[in-house]
């Protein structure tokens, strides 16, 4: 140890990584633990978004299974007929997208945001930025 508290070979112009490494290090998986976490999390929640989707579309397999052929097929014509057989302006349905794909992502991202927060609220991650607290 130097006369100033360092290791030997620590002074101005030496990387502390060098000289702290071990601190340097806890500080590094600190905040990699927390990306790992978003990651995780958004993992998670496209999964459940997958999994509810799935969902609905068995539901209404099930639905059009129970009812029948003649009334999923007349379902369908009367479909055709108000929607397909008139179809609405292009810049109308790019408009309708786009608002249904950003609602999407904005219902995504709030999930993530709020679901994150939860999850380091209780406890379950290490959020600290000082190294052995």
């Amino acid at each position: 140890m130097c006369s100033a508290g360092l290791p030997a070979g620590c002074g101005v112009g030496v990387p502390a990584r060098t000289c702290f490494p071990v601190v340097t290090r806890s500080l590094s998986l600190i905040y990699s633990s927390r990306m790992k976490l978003t990651y995780v999390i958004r993992f998670l929640l496209a999964i459940a978004f997958g999994v509810l989707f799935g969902q609905h579309v068995q539901r209404d397999y099930e639905k059009w299974h129970a009812l029948g052929r003649d009334a999923y097929l007349s379902y369908q014509g009367r479909r055709f007929d108000t929607h397909m057989a008139q179809p609405s302006p292009g810049v109308y349905q790019i408009v309708a997208a786009t608002i249904l794909v950003a609602g999407l992502v904005a219902l995504y991202e709030m999930a993530a945001f709020f679901l994150e927060k939860f999850w380091l609220s209780t406890g379950r991650a290490q959020t600290s930025t000082t190294p052995n607290s």
